[in-house]
C-alpha cells in the first residue's frame, strides 16, 4: 500500500509464504479431513452444543402454538428444560425458523448444522471468485478460516448460531457492492440485518460511491428497513415488545465470550476497581469507550474518502476491509463467532502486507493461534480479547497505509495458492 519506484517494483522480494502447488493441496486435503472431524464430533455431542439453535427451535415451537416465545418461562417450558436463553431476534425472524419445527430437534440441529456447513463453502466461494478473482480455493487459506481468530467459524457451529447465516448474505450482498449492482447490495444487507439489526449500517457503503443516485437509495432501503421492522409492533404489539425487553438485556453483556471493545473498557475498569477499591459506574464506561469511538470514526471516515476518491475495485476492496474491521471495533456487543467478519478482510491485508514487505509468517501464524488457557498471571483474558487487539492492529495498518500512500496500490487479488511472494 505505497508508492514505489520502478526499480523497487521490479525487485523480487522474498515471498510471505511460500508453498508448492503439491505441499497446499495436500494442506488443503489435511484442513477438509480436520474440518470433517469436527464436524462429526459436533453431531456427536449435539447435546453438549447448539444451545443458540436450541432456543431458535424452540421459540419457534412456542410461536406457532400461539406463546409468546420472548417469554424465558414459556421457552423452558416448551423445551423442558432450564438451561435456555432469551429469543433476542424480531418476530418476524421466527418464521424463517419454523420450517424446522417439522423435524424433531436432533434431526432439525443436524440439519441446520449441515446447512451452515455448506453455506460457509459458498461463502468462501464468494470470497475466491467474487473479490479475488480465483477459481481455486488454497490450502493456507483454508487453514487460515478454519483456526483464524480463535477459530471462530468453529465456534459459531458449536454454538449453532446464524452467524455464517448472516455472513453469507452480507458478503454476497458486498459482491453485488463490488460489481455496482446496488439494488441486490441493499436487498442483501438488509436480509443480513434482520436478525441483529446493526449489519444494516453497511448500507452507508452507498455514500462512498460516485453512482448519482446513492443518496436516494441510501435512504429508501433505511426508510424501508425500518418501515418491515415497525410493521410487527404494529401486526404484534406483545412480540414486539418481548424483542425489546430481550435484546436490551444483552447489549451490555459481557465476558469471554463477547470480545468487544466496550467489554474490554468494562472488565479493566472492574479490574482497577478491585484493585484500588474504587467503583465505576456504567456512565464511566460510556466516558472511556465514546472517545474510542470518536478516533476509530474520525480516522476511517477520511481514509475511506481517500479511496473514493481513488475510485476502482481494489479501492471498494479496501473501502470494505476498512469498513469491517471499523464495524468490529464499534461494534458493543461483538461475540467471538462474529469475527468471522473479520476473517476474509485479514486475509487480504496479510497478503498485502507480505506482499509488500516480503515476510510476515510469524503475524499469519499468531493470527491462527486458537484461544487456550495459560498458567501466567492475566494470559487467559488476554486470550479472550486476542481477536481484538489483532482487529485492532489490522485496523491501524491499513489506516496507517491509506494515509501514508493516499491510494490502495498493491492488493494481490489471488488466493488460491500459499504463494504470497510478488505476482
Amino acid at each position: 500500500m505505497r508508492n514505489e519506484s520502478p526499480e523497487q517494483k521490479n525487485t523480487v522480494r522474498a515471498p510471505f509464504f511460500s508453498s508448492p502447488p503439491e505441499a497446499d493441496r495436500l494442506i488443503g486435503v489435511a484442513v477438509l479431513i480436520l474440518a470433517a472431524a469436527l464436524l462429526c464430533y459436533l453431531l456427536y455431542n449435539i447435546d453438549r452444543s447448539q444451545w443458540d439453535f436450541r432456543v431458535y427451535y424452540y421459540a419457534a415451537k412456542a410461536f406457532l402454538a400461539g406463546n409468546n416465545p420472548y417469554d424465558l418461562t414459556v421457552l423452558r417450558e416448551v423445551a423442558g428444560r432450564d438451561d435456555m436463553y432469551n429469543f433476542v431476534y424480531p418476530p418476524l425472524t421466527l418464521v424463517l425458523f419454523v420450517p424446522l419445527t417439522l423435524l424433531g430437534f436432533a434431526g432439525a440441529t443436524v440439519s441446520f448444522l449441515l446447512l451452515k456447513t455448506v453455506l460457509f463453502f459458498c461463502l468462501i466461494t464468494i470470497w475466491c471468485r467474487c473479490f479475488l478473482k480465483e477459481k481455486k480455493i488454497g490450502g493456507i487459506f483454508l487453514l487460515f478460516l478454519l483456526f483464524g481468530f480463535n477459530a471462530a467459524v468453529f465456534e459459531d457451529l458449536k454454538v449453532g448460531n446464524i452467524s455464517i447465516i448472516e455472513q453469507i448474505l452480507l458478503w454476497g450482498g458486498l459482491c453485488c457492492y463490488v460489481s455496482g449492482k446496488y439494488i441486490r447490495f441493499g436487498i442483501l444487507v438488509s436480509a443480513a440485518a434482520s436478525f441483529k439489526l446493526l449489519p444494516i449500517v453497511f448500507l452507508l457503503l452507498l455514500l462512498f460511491t460516485d453512482y448519482p443516485k446513492r443518496y436516494l437509495y441510501t435512504v429508501t432501503f433505511f426508510m424501508l428497513f425500518a418501515a418491515v421492522l415497525g410493521s410487527t409492533a404494529i401486526v404484534q404489539p406483545a412480540l414486539f415488545q418481548g424483542f425489546l425487553a430481550n435484546s436490551s438485556q444483552v447489549i451490555g453483556e459481557g465476558g469471554a465470550s463477547n470480545p468487544s471493545l466496550f467489554t474490554l473498557v468494562r472488565i479493566v475498569l472492574q479490574r482497577i476497581g478491585e484493585t484500588t477499591g474504587v467503583r465505576f459506574t456504567g456512565r464511566a464506561v460510556l466516558i472511556i469507550w465514546l472517545p474510542c469511538v470518536l478516533v476509530i470514526g474520525g480516522t476511517a471516515l477520511p481514509a475511506m474518502l481517500r479511496l473514493q476518491r481513488t475510485g476502482g475495485d481494489d479501492s471498494k476492496i479496501l473501502l470494505i476491509t476498512l469498513f469491517c474491521l471499523s464495524f468490529s471495533l464499534l461494534h458493543p456487543r461483538f461475540k467471538d463467532y462474529s469475527y468471522i467478519l473479520t476473517l476474509f478482510p485479514a486475509w487480504i491485508l496479510l497478503k498485502n502486507y507480505g506482499r509488500s514487505t516480503g515476510g510476515m509468517l510469524p503475524i499469519l501464524l499468531l493470527m491462527m493461534l486458537p484461544a487456550a488457557g495459560s498458567p501466567l498471571p492475566g494470559m487467559r483474558a488476554l486470550m479472550n480479547f486476542y481477536p481484538l487487539l489483532l482487529v485492532m492492529f489490522l485496523y491501524g495498518y491499513v489506516v496507517y497505509s491509506i494515509f501514508r500512500s493516499g491510494r490502495n496500490a498493491g492488493i494481490p487479488l489471488s488466493c488460491s495458492s500459499g504463494n504470497f511472494s510478488e505476482t
